[in-house]
């Protein structure tokens, strides 16, 4: 008998936690910060995301 799922939640942590040493962290955003790129870097990635999540409604609203 096949098991249908309806609902499956993922749940992921996207920060380090504090107690991790700074060597095993990425340097990319730390080094965006110093030479004050971060701001740029920040806003490419939220427009990233807006544009996935937007893809996903219209795929969705699509079936």
């Amino acid at each position: 008998m096949p098991l249908e799922i309806k609902e499956l939640y993922i749940r992921v942590t996207v920060n380090a936690p504090e107690n991790q040493a700074p060597a095993s962290r990425p340097t990319t955003l730390l080094a965006a910060t110093r030479d004050g790129s971060a701001e740029a870097e920040k806003q490419a990635i939220i427009a990233e995301c807006v544009e996935q999540v937007a893809q996903i409604f219209q795929a969705k609203q699509e079936r």
